[in-house]
């Protein structure tokens, strides 16, 4: 869709992505790992494919000509995905009573930085 080469499975950053979200669901709160790899995070509803549906219709808020998010917008988990998620999928979060997801996505090498544009 915009003109990079097919990306690869890593095993080893899917293994980091999937611990970091068992990690996660026992703590119920999102904080960045700090790890070696990208990282974008989510907790909420539906699976992981709408997450990442979520994330990249966030393409619509990415400027290429300017390599930047519109005013106002986010659009940087657009430009870095790669997922895992908790093995039982989900967690019960109070006090709304509600199950909900995490969904922990790495990437290899990071991106998203200042002056560099992401593909």
């Amino acid at each position: 869709m915009v003109g990079v080469a097919p990306l690869s499975w890593d095993t080893d950053i899917q293994a980091d992505a999937q611990n970091y979200a068992n990690q996660l669901a026992g703590a119920c709160t999102l904080q960045h790992s700090q790890g070696p790899y990208g990282e974008n995070l989510y907790m909420g509803y539906g699976d992981a494919a709408e997450v990442v549906g979520t994330w990249v219709g966030e393409s619509h808020y990415y400027d290429p000509s300017s390599n930047q998010c519109i005013s106002g917008q986010v659009c940087g988990h657009y430009t870095q995905v790669w997922c895992g998620r908790h093995p039982e999928g989900r967690l019960w979060l109070l006090p709304v009573q509600l199950w909900a997801y995490i969904v922990v996505c790495n990437y290899d090498p990071q991106g998203n930085w200042v002056g560099q544009r992401p593909f």
